[in-house]
């Protein structure tokens, strides 16, 4: 009877965690184009950069596997950027020291794309749970794809939705 009980526990977690991950995960679909301000607190508007392929990357300062995501966002915004891809790193509010320790944290780690502040409503809009989370946008709009990290992975979504 007990292994009967552990054996439903088990099922009630997987199902729960199945139904709260599809809920609160970015669906695919029209994109949301937002304003915000970079980090020289400058505004900045996504919708500028329709017509191009967008990777959002959702990322802390704090957080080790979004430093373990920088140097791929680095080499492919140089390997892409001319192909009509825009990378915008988009600094979450959870854990923000400030713009001054950004753009230093942007220096030392030689970021070579946009970083953006994000806010708790683009968050929501995209249900970014954890980071990093990486969303890219197609040349139309639509959510292509959310969370590839591997370098390889993102260079084959990238040289579809480019191709398209």
């Amino acid at each position: 009877m007990k292994k009967i009980l552990n054996y439903a526990f088990y099922i009630a977690l997987v199902g729960f965690a199945i139904f709260y991950f599809y809920k609160v995960m970015p669906k695919k679909g029209p994109a949301y184009f937002f304003e915000t301000k970079n980090i020289r607190n400058e505004r900045v508007n996504l919708e500028n950069y329709k017509g191009r392929v967008i990777v959002l990357d959702f990322w802390g300062t704090w957080c080790p596997p979004c430093r373990r995501m920088i140097p791929k966002l680095i080499s492919l915004n140089s390997e892409y950027r001319a192909k009509g891809v825009s990378v915008i790193g988009m600094h979450v509010v959870s854990g923000f020291r400030g713009n001054a320790y950004t753009r230093n944290f942007v220096k030392k780690y030689k970021i070579n794309y946009p970083t953006w502040i994000s806010t708790r409503e683009i968050e929501k809009k995209y249900n970014v749970t954890s980071y990093p989370t990486v969303i890219i946008i197609d040349k139309k709009g639509q959510i292509s794809n959310i969370g590839a990290r591997s370098e390889r992975k993102i260079k084959k979504i990238l040289d579809k939705l480019i191709a398209e």
